[in-house]
């Protein structure tokens, strides 16, 4: 049996500590809202405007509310 070697498309990454991972995902969590609220009219009207200056993982709990499916969803007709 032959053994396959993983290629390491990004070192910086994948080889990273839990400590700089997730540092790297709330700026990228951050960087998304923002460009969401600024760029997206339905995430503009939906979001109070703090969230276009969001830049902490607690001011995100804060200000975010939380969503779900029915959020998304039109109410259902009702005859």
């Amino acid at each position: 049996m032959s053994q396959k070697t993983l290629r390491v498309v990004n070192p910086a990454v994948e080889k990273a500590s839990r400590k700089d991972l997730l540092a790297l995902q709330e700026r990228r969590l951050i960087a998304q809202v923002q460009r969401a609220y600024q760029r997206v009219p339905y995430y503009r009207n939906r979001l109070p405007p703090q969230a276009g200056n969001i830049s902490s993982l607690a001011e995100f709990q804060d200000i975010i509310p939380f969503q779900s499916k029915a959020d998304f969803c039109p109410a259902p007709m009702t005859r």
